[in-house]
């Protein structure tokens, strides 16, 4: 069955961007041998991701996510059932740009700040999927 998993969480002091970079690189690859496709949005203060595949997979993943040391936090905003990826090319693609990631949002937050934890899936969804057109990935 194929999924999509939304969450998002509160960035560590101690990630800076370059970690980030290799996150997404390791994840690129690991994903790909998984049948994972995602996007991360990740600002100073906050990552938030879709994840796409099984739902075993998704799952097993998720598990290795809240673990991470990396971010704290994780709040599951949707693990639903879909009937196509919206990110089949990627293992894992992000954009870290903050400039984006505001004019991405600026349709759904206005001039307020991003915040994940007051905007409902269905926001934070069309949030990846503008940052990733406006970023032009």
């Amino acid at each position: 069955m194929l999924c999509s998993l939304v969450y998002f969480s509160e960035r560590s002091f101690g990630c800076p961007d370059v970690e980030v970079v290799r996150i997404v690189e390791e994840s690129a690859q690991r994903n790909k041998k998984r049948g994972l496709t995602g996007f991360l949005v990740a600002d100073t203060r906050f990552f938030l991701q879709t994840l796409e595949g099984d739902r075993k997979a998704l799952s097993v993943l998720l598990d290795v996510i809240q673990a991470d040391l990396r971010h704290s936090d994780v709040v599951i905003a949707s693990f639903t059932e879909i009937e196509h990826r919206e990110f089949p090319d990627w293992g894992m693609a992000h954009v870290g740009d903050e400039k984006l990631i505001k004019v991405a949002a600026a349709p759904i937050v206005g001039d307020e700040p991003l915040a994940p934890e007051k905007l409902t899936s269905q926001q934070l969804r069309q949030i990846i999927v503008r940052t990733k057109t406006v970023a032009g990935v």
